[in-house]
């Protein structure tokens, strides 16, 4: 586990700062939801379609669209506090839907339509949260320290989820699993809205406010960027999915 720097500020120091315990609990409360997701979404969608190949499908589109089109969400909240509660409203909307569908039986085209839309909408938490770690600490050790303790923390929930989502969906069933995480995701970024304040983001003139404008993609070296993390992603994505449909007898698996 990374730690500051010797000599540098301390977690609990980062943690004093006015308002940053509220907005590191509900930042990880939110976060939760991310990490419990992966399986629920993938055991709800074969629950509901009968099918591995339709449920790897969807779970991997739902990341596409989600990573994509993540720094437009990012920059959209940035700007437009407003927005963060629509995409709250409307990605745990889209889940519990996929969830509703999963219980009943849907067709094919419907999960994966369903996890697609859901992939547009999930509200940013981690930019957020690095841009308010920058606002709140007043000091280069200040500001290492907190963006050490949101990396930390950011690992272990990802680290974490997956478990406790797998738990819960052998405890209860893929669907209802799938439903608590809108449930989680909700009440995070909802508590998370409530504590996150304003932006205080400067918009640059000139070339640099033609780049702003025109999102991540215009920056230099983002589409390279951007290749080696959908490289990485979906092959997490392939294992998780061959590893998950190997525990299932060929006979019970399309």
């Amino acid at each position: 586990m990374s730690r500051p720097a010797p000599g540098g500020a301390s977690y609990r120091a980062v943690l004093a700062l006015p308002r940053a315990r509220a907005l590191f609990a509900t930042a990880t409360l939110a976060r939760m939801s991310y990490g419990l997701l992966s399986l629920p979404l993938l055991l709800a969608v074969r629950d509901g379609t009968g099918s591995y190949a339709v449920a790897g499908t969807a779970a991997g589109l739902f990341g596409l669209a989600s990573a994509v089109l993540g720094p437009y969400r990012s920059r959209l909240v940035e700007h437009r506090r407003a927005a963060l509660p629509a995409l709250t409203l409307l990605y745990g909307a889209l889940l519990g839907c996929l969830a509703a569908g999963a219980a009943l039986g849907m067709d094919a085209w419907l999960a994966v339509a369903l996890a697609v839309a859901a992939g547009i909408f999930p509200p940013p938490v981690g930019p957020l949260m690095r841009t308010r770690w920058s606002e709140l600490t007043g000091s280069q050790e200040q500001r290492q320290a907190a963006l050490s303790l949101d990396a930390v923390t950011e690992s272990t929930v990802f680290a974490a989820g997956p478990v406790l989502g797998g738990l819960l969906t052998a405890a209860t069933s893929a669907p209802l699993a799938l439903a608590a995480t809108a449930a989680v995701a909700v009440v995070g970024f909802t508590a998370f809205a409530s504590v996150l304040g304003p932006s205080a983001a400067v918009h640059a003139p000139g070339a640099a406010g033609v780049r702003r404008r025109l999102g991540p993609p215009s920056a230099p070296g983002f589409g390279t960027l951007l290749l080696m993390v959908l490289g990485s992603g979906s092959a997490l994505a392939l294992a998780e999915v061959g590893v998950v449909a190997a525990r299932v007898r060929p006979s019970q698996a399309r």
